[in-house]
């Protein structure tokens, strides 16, 4: 395992990360949409 390898894991991770943030905030804004729903409703 040389220092290149290491680099291109380390790149990988964090594209996946970026991936997992990309999902997560579209399902907070979902979750936002409605929790402000429901707050006009009542």
């Amino acid at each position: 395992m040389t220092c290149q390898d290491d680099l291109i894991d380390f790149r990988e991770a964090i594209e996946r990360l970026k991936k997992e943030k990309g999902r997560c905030k579209q399902q907070f804004k979902s979750e936002d949409s409605k929790f402000t729903n429901d707050a006009n409703r009542s």
